[in-house]
């Protein structure tokens, strides 16, 4: 699976799991704009994501770490974003296409030029 998946992945999960018992509406996008790839992830719930520690045998509370992880190694950050007078939040994960692992200059490269 390559970065950017993943990093879609963990924030729609976060999205749905964290949602209080119900299905959140959840919007994804991304954006390529002068060699920075933003991935946007929005849900209507009140719940601010946290990064949390987990134990050995925890089967949750990674998710966070591993996008900050990714974002640092790609040069990028990762922000929370709420707009007054909507309810839920963003999380943005910016990436620096410039400094991304190796991997990027070949096969995920063509498909994110055509969500730009």
């Amino acid at each position: 699976m390559d970065t950017i998946s993943l990093i879609v992945t963990e924030l729609v999960t976060n999205s749905v799991l964290h949602a209080g018992g119900r299905t959140p509406d959840v919007e994804v996008m991304l954006q390529l704009r002068g060699g920075l790839l933003t991935v946007e992830v929005r849900d209507d719930h009140p719940s601010r994501p946290s990064l949390n520690g987990a134990a050995a045998r925890d089967e949750h509370g990674r998710g966070l770490h591993i996008v900050h992880h990714l974002a640092r190694e790609w040069g990028g950050c990762v922000r929370l974003r709420t707009c007054p007078g909507r309810p839920g939040k963003s999380v943005v994960v910016v990436l620096d296409t410039g400094a991304a692992p190796h991997t990027w200059q070949g096969a995920f490269a063509d498909r994110v030029a055509l969500v730009s």
